[in-house]
């Protein structure tokens, strides 16, 4: 998991972008863009932490939630 972290703060960078300029330039607080890296980030969030929480279960012999976990993350990738 630790060398995806580059991966997903340049994702995250790049989708910031758009939402500083609307942010300083326009000085609009919630705009498109605001929502669009929002709903990113939560989005890479929420992957992050089922992965972790999944493999606790598994881990610790829970495997049909574990399971049912990574099935709802591998439909959203």
């Amino acid at each position: 998991m630790l060398h995806d972290w580059p991966i997903l703060g340049a994702c995250l960078g790049a989708a910031l972008v758009p939402y500083l300029i609307e942010r300083f330039v326009f000085k609009n607080r919630v705009g498109i863009f605001a929502f669009l890296f929002w709903i990113l980030l939560l989005q890479f969030l929420m992957m992050y932490l089922s992965v972790n929480a999944a493999t606790l279960l598994e881990n610790n012999k829970w495997v049909f939630l574990a399971v049912l976990i990574k099935g709802s993350v591998q439909w959203l990738l």
